[in-house]
């Protein structure tokens, strides 16, 4: 999906199936997912970049806990780059 462009709705699929893998599966992350989507309001048909910022901070703030401090901030960075390269006309 890297040549793809992406949309907002790909950008929070995507960061689902990696925190899912990390996680060992969807069944373990989806706790840790709902809290997160939840927490920033984001509509998974419908996700606006503002929702879909708090939520990667969110789920950041839950990695911290989870695999420590250097992860989460490396999957945050990673994650906001990914959504700075979402068209701004979307």
């Amino acid at each position: 999906m890297e040549d793809e462009a992406l949309t907002l709705a790909d950008v929070a699929d995507i960061i689902m199936v990696e925190f899912s893998k990390s996680m060992g599966g969807l069944v373990e992350a989806s706790p840790y997912i709902e809290k997160a989507y939840r927490g920033a309001g984001l509509n998974l048909y419908h996700p606006t970049k503002e929702q879909l910022e708090r939520a990667i901070h969110n789920l950041a703030d839950i990695e911290k806990e989870l695999f420590g401090e250097a992860t989460a901030e490396k999957n945050r960075k990673a994650r906001l780059e990914m959504l700075a390269r979402i068209d701004p006309i979307q």
